[in-house]
């Protein structure tokens, strides 16, 4: 009887752009209209602002699950 296996095929910029997009698209539609209203016309500033950080969150992880991924 031969098992069937699934083959692992996320790498490292699939998962970047993956988390990149779930943080920076859920924070986006969720929050958009409490920024604007609380920042005024700073409110292109903010996100930008919000954008960098969330770059450095999602390297960050996607970093730490591929040294995850070399543990076997």
């Amino acid at each position: 009887m031969n098992k069937a296996t699934l083959k692992r095929s996320i790498s490292l910029p699939i998962l970047f752009l993956y988390g990149l997009g779930t943080m920076v698209g859920g924070s986006f539609y969720a929050l958009s209209g409490k920024v604007a209203r609380m920042a005024g016309i700073a409110a292109p500033i903010s996100f930008l602002i919000a954008g960098i950080l969330a770059f450095l969150n999602v390297f960050t992880f996607s970093e730490l699950s591929s040294r995850y991924k070399g543990l076997k």
